[in-house]
C-alpha cells in the first residue's frame, strides 16, 4: 500500500489537517498495518466481512493473493477472513486532485500473525 498511500497523501497533510496530524502519522503512513488500522479506528462502519457464499465485486489473481497472504482469495472468503470497504457509491461525485476515486478495497486477517491487513484496492469500481 506504500505506493498508493504516498501518492494519495503526499503533500496533503498540511492542507487537509490544519491543526496537525496525529503523532507518528508522517513516519508510519506508508505501512500496511497503519493503513488498515485507520479503517478500524477512524470510520469502521463501511467495513464488512465478506460471507462465504457472497460474490466478490472484483477478483485478484491467485498468484498475487498467495504471495501476500499465503493462501487464496477463496480460502480467505470461506474462512471468514476477508473484508471489504466499498466506496463505489462515490463514483457519481466529481473527482478532484485532493481526494481519491471511488475505491473498493479488500482487507484480510493474516492466517499466521492475525494482523488485519490490506490486500487489494480497485479504484472507480
Amino acid at each position: 500500500m506504500a505506493d498508493y498511500s504516498t501518492k494519495l497523501y503526499d503533500g496533503q497533510w498540511k492542507t487537509s489537517v490544519p491543526d496537525g496530524v496525529f503523532p507518528g502519522t508522517l513516519t508510519n503512513y506508508t505501512q500496511d498495518l497503519y493503513f488498515s488500522m485507520e479503517r478500524l479506528s477512524l470510520n469502521p462502519f463501511p467495513l464488512k466481512r465478506i460471507g462465504a457464499t457472497s460474490s466478490l465485486p472484483f477478483l485478484v489473481a491467485d498468484e498475487v493473493v498467495s504471495k501476500i497472504t499465503g493462501t487464496t482469495l477463496e480460502s480467505l472468503k470461506t474462512g471468514g477472513s476477508l473484508f471489504i470497504v466499498d466506496h463505489s457509491y462515490q463514483a457519481k461525485y466529481a473527482k478532484s486532485e485532493r481526494y481519491g476515486g471511488a475505491c473498493t478495497a479488500y482487507f484480510f486477517l493474516h492466517p499466521k500473525s492475525g494482523d488485519f491487513l490490506p490486500l487489494a484496492i480497485a479504484t472507480n469500481t
